[in-house]
């Protein structure tokens, strides 16, 4: 956490987004937007559609996201080990 926070300094660089009303109006009346998204989609396609169009939307999205960053983590930029010495053993 420590290293995190020297690397980017402080968490409080938001304040551009604080001094916006619309971002201020989201962020007030998020959970009113999940009720609406799940009201209407109960209105347009009864249960099936808040299973799929929720439900199963959120996990997949989750796991598109953790598949990502695994990815990026076993075949994103690494940076290669030394040179041995030819006086070194391989292994």
């Amino acid at each position: 956490m420590q290293a995190t926070l020297e690397r980017v300094g402080s968490r409080g660089n938001t304040a551009d987004l604080d001094s916006q009303p619309f971002y201020r109006f989201i962020q007030r009346t998020y959970p009113w937007h999940v009720v609406g998204m799940f009201a209407a989609l109960f209105a347009f396609g009864g249960l099936p559609a808040v299973v799929w169009g929720g439900a199963l939307r959120a996990v997949w999205v989750y796991h598109i996201t953790w598949f990502v960053n695994s990815a990026s983590h076993c075949w994103g930029y690494q940076v290669p080990p030394p040179l041995l010495p030819a006086t070194s053993p391989r292994f």
